[in-house]
């Protein structure tokens, strides 16, 4: 009897022994032999993959190049679509370098947007044209908004299209202004002189377009509503104006804010293929996007839906 005690007693020692020894020194507790958390999302992508992986298993990609479309955007992924609709989830690097240029709608127009736009502004800081073009940016470091005179129009001609229309100057304005209340005050259809009032609004209006002046202004908007753009200048003042229903809203960002799907995407990183060899996972070191520009609106104003 005693002597089968011994038996299992050195049995059972012997097997939590092999386990504890089993654990000491089993397999590392990640692809790397590194313990704890991964480090960025890279390396956690990569132990993933390489957990996964049996022998024979598809190996990772690095420098790999892939171009497609967005399909859809959830969180920090990006689901694209490459050739042959092969779909692709991308996450990016800490560092990853991001773009995002093209042409949005007017309606993505949200506060504290950065935006640059030239207009011919009153004294009081309203523009007395609609806003034809504006684009949204991403600041440098140290950015200052504010307003200030554009270059000569002879210097910046080259860069502009052949029908591209110069806007009236200040003096060309007002003396337009002039000559409508003249026909309008010669008018045979009137013969009465006009209210004293409405006489001193024509000629605040007048005096108005007369002192405007063009400006390049930089800052970043407080609000957008049916249309109407209110932008924060800083010591520029509070810009005040209309968009026109055709305005072109470009835009020129180091970042994917502005992202959506069907835009055209570009990306580069280290590549982990699906077994099945369709599609598969991409840690994104460099992600360039080229937005489809938008259809037509008749309302500037108006705002799109929320993307679910």
């Amino acid at each position: 009897m005693i002597r089968r005690i011994y038996i299992v007693v050195a049995i059972t020692l012997a097997m939590g022994g092999s386990l504890a020894w089993a654990q000491r020194d089993g397999a590392p507790p990640n692809p790397r032999g590194e313990a704890g958390p991964p480090r960025n999302a890279d390396e956690a992508m990569e132990r993933e993959r390489m957990n996964r992986r049996g022998p024979g298993g598809v190996a990772r990609i690095p420098g790999w190049v892939g171009e497609g479309v967005i399909h859809s955007l959830s969180g920090a992924q990006i689901n694209m679509l490459v050739s042959g609709n092969q779909p692709w989830r991308v996450r990016m690097e800490n560092n990853a370098q991001l773009s995002t240029k093209g042409e949005v709608s007017p309606t993505l127009l949200r506060p504290r947007t950065v935006v640059r736009f030239k207009a011919l502004l009153t004294a009081r800081d309203v523009a007395l044209e609609p806003i034809t073009e504006l684009e949204v940016f991403t600041p440098r470091a140290g950015f200052v908004p504010g307003k200030e005179i554009p270059a000569p129009e002879e210097e910046a001609a080259a860069d502009q299209p052949e029908d591209f229309a110069p806007k009236n100057t200040a003096k060309e304005a007002g003396e337009a202004v002039g000559e409508e209340l003249m026909e309008e005050e010669g008018s045979p259809l009137s013969r009465r002189p006009p209210p004293r009032a409405r006489q001193r609004g024509r000629d605040k209006d007048k005096d108005e377009a007369s002192a405007a002046q063009e400006f390049e202004v930089t800052g970043m908007v407080v609000s957008f509503k049916r249309g109407r753009l209110l932008v924060d200048a800083g010591d520029g003042g509070k810009i005040r104006g209309e968009l026109a229903e055709d305005a072109h809203v470009k835009v020129n960002l180091q970042s994917l804010d502005l992202a959506q799907p069907g835009a055209k995407i570009k990306v580069s990183g280290l590549a982990m293929p699906s077994f099945n060899g369709v599609g598969g996972d991409v840690v994104a070191r460099s992600v360039e996007v080229t937005l489809v520009p938008p259809p037509p609106t008749t309302d500037p104003g108006e705002r799109p839906r929320r993307r679910r």
